[in-house]
């Protein structure tokens, strides 16, 4: 028997409605010691009356036209059946019914007919062993040893009078939900469980045990809808952590977001558990609905327990921030902070909002906060410039780039940010200052080695722009810029040698730019260095053999040293190059008669008539080397192959 059971509600059995009688004397009941010779005295007595009646009423016809046997003491009918049942004594009337339990005890105690006498009246059962009823008290599941009562039994008590009934009481024995109960208890299989707790149930609606063990036992077996419907009822009567728990897996089970949420409400409410918020909140993070989830928590903010409701607060704003809505997001932040959120992150993830909503000021100012509480966050620190630079603060940007490098003076990315920002203001000394810092971390920085050397050049600090400069060069051999700023530095300086070398760099990467070869010429014509600049022009050359300007300087070059055949070759280029330039043939033919070719001079001279058919000069000499050929003249001296 469970100790929870109330019996009044599980065990109260029903009766159908009868009137009561008075209590009769019980069966059996002793009388005198003479009560055997009396009892054959008042029988015969009675006979002699009836029958003596009998001739009475027929002689004066009273009975005329009707039954004989109403105006007889003799029982017809059944007036009440009395019972002892449960220790209880009960009187029932005829056709009456009574509803038993196995468990109950019960016992005939008496019956009462409408006739005179009681003589020959007995009890009967239909469908009843009466067994030791009459006698005693009797278990009435004992009654019928290989009844289970899952089925309800019918029976019937009768009273007869030789062999005539006179009456009956009409019985069901049936199971109660205690019975019901226990079989579920017993049993293994759920849905043979599931089934004797419904019958439970059904005898008593009203049984919280009961209705609680068949919602666990839906719950258990994965019936969940089942399971909610009866913890809500339990719940509506009373609320307690485990119903609500229970309710709750119910509803996470069928993924009812909206009733989980208000299920965890009424935990959180009832239990003030931080364990159970803890839950809550993780529960919310793995929800794809935040619009619902975000709704739901503004809508129940105020009724969450006191000491949760920051944290509430906290919960939306980070859900604004998933949905992206940045205004929400930081109001929700503020209000935590104002509720007295000191968690750090708190003004990191607001500086964050008001940055996404493009609210530079108010995010610095929340950054500034956070930096101030992790002064070692890097990353925070940077994020705070950076929003100083959005802004326009560029002294308090500078301030805090300079206070990250002076904790770490070999952060080069910082560094960088800082030039940026002193590129914005315009200090160009501390401009010169802090990209001598980025070359000495990275050496290999070509950009900054090239600023470095702009802004040295502009200061007019030669020796240190050249020091740049090469640097650049030295990092790559095709850079055009730094070399002519090298040229320009090392003319201003007088390096000629320098100047010299670097015009060679300077033809080799722009060998259209004439400019250059005209300064080299220059250089070697003012020192009157012509034996180098034949060897400098020689060496351009091999690259460049369709080069006019670097035959030219050549062939300036090998005339001024006297070297008239290597002279005679560079004119050929030349005239191949410029087959209509009259001077290169001029030239030529002049040089070929010097060295005693006659031949060829007259070849060039044909070549220059041809060009120039009235030109009287070429005429002559052409008939005067003809002549020579044919041996009938002596040449002339010429004027010279000199340019």
């Amino acid at each position: 028997m469970n100790p929870d059971f109330d019996d009044e509600s599980v065990t109260s059995r029903k009766y159908s409605r009868y009137p009561y009688s008075r209590y009769g004397r019980p069966s059996g009941a002793r009388k005198g010691k003479d009560a055997g010779s009396r009892k054959w005295i008042w029988i015969f007595a009675v006979i002699v009356m009836v029958v003596a009646g009998s001739g009475l009423l027929i002689g004066t016809g009273m009975i005329a036209g009707t039954s004989l046997n109403q105006y007889l003491p003799f029982p017809k009918k059944l007036k009440s059946l009395q019972l002892l049942h449960n220790g209880e004594r009960v009187t029932l009337e005829d056709n009456a019914r009574i509803v038993l339990n196995p468990r109950d005890t019960l016992q005939v105690l008496d019956w009462e007919t409408d006739g005179w006498i009681r003589w020959g009246t007995k009890l009967a059962g239909k469908d009843l062993p009466l067994g030791l009823i009459q006698k005693r008290a009797t278990l009435v599941g004992s009654l019928w040893p290989n009844e289970s009562f899952e089925t309800p039994k019918e029976f019937e008590l009768q009273v007869v009078w030789r062999e005539v009934l006179l009456g009956k009481v009409l019985g069901v024995v049936q199971l109660d939900a205690r019975d019901w109960l226990q079989k579920a208890q017993a049993i293994t299989d759920p849905e043979q469980r599931i089934g004797y707790l419904l019958k439970a149930l059904a005898e008593n609606p009203g049984n919280v045990l009961v209705k609680t063990q068949l919602a666990t036992t839906y719950l258990e077996h994965k019936k969940y809808a089942q399971a909610a419907t009866l913890f809500e009822e339990i719940a509506e009567k009373g609320k307690s952590r485990e119903v609500l728990e229970n309710l709750l897996k119910a509803y996470q089970s069928q993924g009812k977001l909206q009733q989980a949420l208000n299920v965890y409400l009424d935990l959180i409410k009832l239990t003030t558990d931080d364990d159970i918020f803890k839950q809550f909140v993780q529960y919310i993070h793995k929800q794809r609905d935040k619009n619902l989830v975000t709704e739901f928590l503004a809508r129940n903010q105020r009724d969450f327990p006191k000491e949760f409701q920051m944290n509430v607060v906290l919960m939306m704003a980070e859900l604004h921030t998933q949905n992206r809505d940045w205004g929400r997001a930081a109001a929700a932040y503020e209000e935590a902070i104002r509720r007295g959120a000191r968690d750090q992150n708190v003004y990191y993830n607001l500086a964050i909002a008001y940055q996404q909503n493009k609210d530079y000021s108010r995010s610095a100012r929340a950054m500034s906060v956070y930096v101030q509480k992790n002064p070692k966050d890097l990353k925070s620190q940077v994020e705070l410039a950076q929003l100083q630079e959005k802004q326009g603060a560029l002294d308090q940007a500078r301030a805090t780039y300079e206070a990250i490098l002076k904790e770490d003076p070999h952060q080069e990315k910082i560094l960088v940010r800082l030039i940026a920002v002193l590129e914005k203001s315009g200090d160009k000394a501390a401009l010169r200052t802090n990209y001598q810092r980025l070359v000495k971390l990275d050496p290999k920085n070509k950009v900054a080695q090239f600023n470095l050397g702009v802004l040295h050049y502009e200061a007019k600090n030669w020796a240190e722009a050249t020091t740049a400069f090469e640097g650049v060069a030295g990092l790559d051999p095709r850079d055009l810029e730094s070399r002519k700023h090298l040229l320009d530095l090392y003319r201003k300086q007088k390096n000629a040698k320098g100047e010299i070398s670097m015009l060679k760099q300077l033809v080799a990467l722009q060998p259209d730019q004439g400019g250059y070869l005209e300064s080299l010429f220059s250089i070697y014509d003012k020192k009157q260095d012509y034996r180098a600049m034949v060897d400098l022009f020689k060496e351009l050359s091999k690259g460049r053999p369709d080069s006019v300007q670097m035959h030219q300087y050549l062939l300036y070059g090998l005339l001024k040293t006297g070297n008239k055949k290597g002279a005679l070759a560079e004119l050929e280029q030349l005239i191949r190059l410029q087959p209509n330039d009259k001077k290169h043939l001029r030239q030529a033919a002049n040089l070929y008669e010097e060295l005693g070719n006659y031949a060829e001079a007259a070849k060039k001279l044909e070549q220059l008539l041809k060009l120039d058919p009235k030109n009287k000069e070429a005429q002559d000499d052409y008939l005067r080397i003809r002549s020579r050929l044919l041996g009938t003249q002596k040449p002339k001296p010429t004027k010279g192959g000199n340019r």
